[in-house]
């Protein structure tokens, strides 16, 4: 009888290692990427863990989002016959993080920026309340991107085609 309890302990020691063994492999691997640029103007990445301490790593070149100003050139997916929804708007996002955006020659907001170079989604936060958080999936080439909205924020149903400029438009 005391060999079965010998044996069962050793058992649920192995367990218990095995189990702490792959939690932390879960951990490492579900770490969830989130990138932005720091306070220098260099872009960073960080790892953000599940217990949500975060881990820094190598960075990315943000370029394709930083380099000249975007104007909004069309959107679809919005109501019916309405007239397109950032008509005239036009968006600066900033190495350092920040952004401005406007309509036509008056910048109308600013706000804060962030990039997930994994999934490949574009965060902007305004500093004011008067215009809505959004989250977009990012496609782009060197003079366009296209952003589809996400669930995250209800702008689902929106695909909004940007183009590169040097100046308001």
């Amino acid at each position: 009888m005391r060999s079965f309890y010998i044996h069962f302990s050793i058992v649920l020691l192995f367990g218990a290692i095995a189990c702490k063994q792959d939690a932390s492999s879960v951990q490492e691997n579900g770490a969830q990427s989130v990138t932005g640029p720091n306070a220098e103007g260099t872009t960073q990445e960080s790892s953000k863990l599940s217990d949500g301490s975060a881990a820094a790593t190598e960075g990315h070149d943000y370029t394709f989002l930083t380099h000249q100003l975007f104007h909004f050139k069309d959107a679809y997916g919005g109501p019916k016959g309405a007239e397109q929804p950032f008509k005239d708007q036009w968006i600066d996002l900033d190495p350092n993080g920040t952004f401005k955006a406007g309509k036509l020659k008056q910048e109308t907001h600013t706000g804060k920026w962030s990039y997930n170079h994994d999934t490949k989604l574009l965060l902007l936060k305004p500093d004011v309340n008067t215009f809505p958080m959004s989250e977009w999936k990012v496609m782009h080439n060197e003079q366009m991107m296209v952003w589809l909205g996400t669930q995250t924020y209800g702008n689902n149903p929106l695909q909004v085609k940007l183009v590169r400029h040097e100046e308001l438009p």
